[in-house]
Parts: structure tokens; C-alpha cells; sequence
């Protein structure tokens, strides 16, 4: 392992607990030979592991983590050890740990000294509390999830070996097989051991043993070689090239945003949108069975769509002059645009990638009609000084600014027909969509 390898050990935290953050000092503790020693150890000692985690987090040269804690033991101040390790998730994946669902890199959990546990099972095999003793290390949240963590058991026998705290004295065999099958049995610890089912295996593996199969090292040898393989098969340098591409793409963006409007570039848009148009119209005209034209329909309609909840309050009384709306309403669709950049279904509405889909979000948001948006918010909401109602306004907002990105606001200025007109107009339409003739079918002309 060390040939392949480097190791950076951090060290442990202190188990003094949450309690000890009530130990404070005062400026006049630290004078005379006794405030000097306090000095150190209860101002720069403390919060060391927590500071070294996250600076060299953010150094993103880490290709795994490993987090060794005793079986029997709780775990101290986890926060010191989470937060180290979700800026160094964060800063190699571009992705919040929180929003993680799935092991994009190496992050270990060992429970050492596993042995205890199992001589708890030996000593009291009708009670063994299994699950309670492994509860305490949720403390440390979805560091503890297998579908995240690689899970793993170590012993070292050196120290000491299964044993029968109650008679003292070593435990036989049978009773070393018997808490095996009470341990893996467990629900708990089946769930827990999932994805690395061989570690727990292992771990009851120790030097003496009567059967040939049964002898090993505690699992200390599986880790190891299971550390090189992570290190050998490490994903970092391709997520952090893949992250720099899409700054990258970040950067473009915002250089072409600031770029001043020039009739070149207005042609260059519609020749663009105008290529998306022809590119979707030939997607779904191609179609004979319709199942591509849902869902290009359901994904155009999931990317116009805009969250009320994600806009901020109406501002009060816009009414007056002296308010202009429009920095609100860029404020909104700049809000709308970013979170649209990650819209996971380019392939339905015929995008290749997320930087046209970007530039192309660019071009609807530029072409809002901003005097008449500012118009319609005074008009309707000017008036407006309690904040619920003013809350609860953002729904029509939402509307509003999703049709006129769309365009469907365009299309929704007639008078309202009659009731036997309107039926009629469903009925033809619902008929053109059926016969695919998309250039007269309502979704066309509301969005396309």
C-alpha cells in the first residue's frame, strides 16, 4: 500500500465533548506561567483536526477518507470530523455532500477494535444489544450510510484476542462462531455491511484459529488492500477536470452575458433558436407512435416552468415611481436561469449540452419584455404593503414571467370566446394532435 500511497493522518479529536465548549477563558486567565499552558491547550489545541480537515479539504488532493473509530467508544465533537470532509466532497465533486447519492469518491468508515463487540456477544449471547451499541456513531449523520461509505471492521489481536470477560479466559471456537452468526444475523449490521459484506468476514478471522480458513489478521489486511485498490482506481482527477469544464462553461456564460448587443449577435441568437425549433419540430414529426412527443411536450413544459416559492416576496408598494420593478424582476429570472442549468432531460428537447442550454436560457431571459412586466407587477400588486399577500402574489408572478419566456403570453391576449366556440376550438385542436399535425397543435403554438 505504501507504495502506491501516501498517507495523511490527522489527529484525533478530543473527547472532551460539546461539554467542553463550556470550559471558557477570559482574557485575564492567560497571565502568569498557568494561563501560558492554557494558551495552548484549551485555545490553539482546540478545533485542530477540525481546522486541518478543512483547509486541506479545499486543496481537493485527497483521493479518499478515512475515519477510524473505536466500536466501543462514542465519537467526539463529530462536527470537526463532518465538515472536513464535506468541503473536501464539495471541492473534488462540485456536488453538496447533502445531495450526494452515491459514492463518487472513497470514504471509509472503521470500526476498530471490533473485537469488543464481539466479546460483549460472547459474554452475554441471550442480550447482546447489538444495534444499540452501534446507534451511537449516527451521530456523525450520513458519514454512517452505507450508500455512501464503505463500512469496515478491524481487530487487532495483538492486543487481545476474543475473550470471555465474564470467566476469563479466551473463548472457544464454538462460542467465537456462535457471536458471529448472532453479529452478521443482525439486521443492523447486515444493512451496514452491504456493500462490503467481506470486511465483516474477515474481522473474525484471527491467528491460532483451529481451521486453516479460519485464521487471518482481523481484517486488517482486507483494508489495506482495499485502500490500494481505491487509490488505484481513483476518480478524483477525472471530477475535478470535469468540474474545471463546466467553471469553465460558467465563465464563458457570464463573458457573453457582458458582451454589448450588436446586430451580429442578434442574427447569431435566431439562427440559433431557430435551429433548437427545427431540431424539436423534427423530432416529434418523425414520431409515429407519439411516446418521444410526450415526453419532449412534458420536458419543455417541466423547463419553462417556474416555482413560486423560489421567487423572493414582492417588494411593497411598487406603486410608487420612485421604486423601479426591474431589478426584481431580473433578480427572479437570473434566480430561474440557474437553477434551469442543470436540467437533467437535454436529450427530450434536443440540446446537446448544458453550456447551449445555458446560452440558450440566456436568450429567453434577454428577450423578457421588462417595461411591460414592471407595468403589470404596479398595476397589480403596486398597492400591495402586508407581506402574506404579498407572498402569496409570487404565484402569479411565477405565471406571468413563465409565459413570457415561453412566449405563451403572446398568444393569450384574445377576448375569451363563448362556451360553443371554445368547445369546438378543443375539440379541432385535440383532433390536429391526434393526426400529429403539429404546426396547429395547441403545445405548438404555445411554446414552439
Amino acid at each position: 500500500m505504501l507504495d502506491k500511497t501516501d498517507l495523511l493522518d490527522f489527529p484525533g479529536v478530543a473527547k472532551g465533548g460539546s461539554r467542553a465548549n463550556e470550559d471558557r477563558l477570559q482574557v485575564h486567565d492567560l497571565s502568569g506561567q498557568t494561563g501560558q499552558s492554557q494558551l495552548y491547550s484549551n485555545v490553539l489545541k482546540r478545533g485542530k483536526t477540525a481546522s486541518i480537515a478543512i483547509s486541506s479539504g479545499r486543496e481537493s488532493k485527497k483521493d479518499g477518507f478515512s475515519i477510524l473509530a473505536k466500536v466501543e467508544e462514542h465519537i467526539a465533537n463529530p462536527d470537526q470530523i463532518s465538515d472536513g470532509i464535506r468541503i473536501w466532497w464539495k471541492s473534488a465533486t462540485g456536488i453538496d455532500f447533502s445531495d450526494a447519492r452515491e459514492p463518487a469518491l472513497p470514504l471509509n468508515f472503521v470500526l476498530t477494535f471490533f473485537g469488543s463487540l464481539v466479546n460483549m456477544v460472547i459474554g452475554a449471547p441471550n442480550n447482546p444489544n447489538i444495534p444499540q451499541a452501534l446507534e451511537k456513531f449516527r451521530t456523525i449523520g450520513r458519514l454512517f450510510r452505507p450508500e455512501i461509505t464503505n463500512i469496515f471492521a478491524t481487530h487487532y489481536f495483538n492486543f487481545k484476542g476474543f475473550y470471555h470477560e465474564q470467566q476469563d479466559r479466551a473463548a472457544t471456537s464454538d462460542e467465537i462462531e456462535q457471536a458471529k452468526q448472532a453479529i452478521t444475523g443482525e439486521e443492523a449490521v447486515e444493512r451496514l455491511f452491504s456493500r462490503n459484506p467481506q470486511s465483516l468476514e474477515q474481522v473474525f478471522k484471527y491467528p491460532g484459529a483451529e481451521l486453516p480458513e479460519a485464521t487471518g489478521d482481523g481484517g486488517v489486511d482486507f483494508f489495506l488492500r482495499e485502500l490500494t485498490r481505491q487509490a488505484e482506481n481513483s476518480q478524483r482527477i477525472e471530477l475535478l477536470e470535469a468540474k474545471g469544464r463546466k467553471q469553465w462553461e460558467k465563465l464563458i456564460n457570464l463573458m457573453g452575458e457582458a458582451y454589448p448587443p450588436e446586430g451580429e449577435e442578434s442574427n447569431l441568437r435566431n439562427q440559433k433558436i431557430n435551429h433548437w425549433m427545427e431540431r424539436i419540430l423534427n423530432k416529434i414529426q418523425d414520431d409515429q407512435l407519439g411516446s418521444q412527443t410526450i415526453k419532449t411536450g412534458a420536458a419543455l413544459r417541466k423547463l419553462f416552468s417556474m416555482d413560486p416559492n423560489h421567487l423572493k416576496i414582492i417588494p411593497r408598494k411598487i406603486i410608487d415611481r420612485r421604486k423601479d420593478p426591474k431589478p426584481y424582476i431580473r433578480e427572479q429570472l437570473s434566480n430561474w436561469r440557474n437553477q434551469k442549468e442543470s436540467f437533467d432531460r437535454l436529450k427530450d428537447i434536443c440540446i446537446d449540452s448544458n453550456s447551449d442550454l445555458s446560452e440558450l436560457l440566456r436568450y429567453m431571459t434577454d428577450s423578457v419584455d421588462y417595461d411591460g412586466i414592471s407595468n403589470w407587477l404596479r398595476r397589480n400588486f403596486g398597492r400591495l404593503n402586508d407581506r402574506n399577500l404579498r407572498k402569496i402574489g409570487r404565484r402569479y408572478v411565477a405565471i406571468k414571467l413563465a409565459d413570457d419566456l415561453s412566449g405563451r403570453g403572446d398568444l393569450q391576449n384574445e377576448e375569451h370566446r363563448n362556451n360553443d366556440e371554445a368547445r369546438q376550438s378543443l375539440l379541432s385542436n385535440a383532433d390536429a394532435e391526434v393526426a400529429f399535425q403539429f404546426r396547429s397543435a395547441p403545445h405548438f403554438e404555445m411554446i414552439i
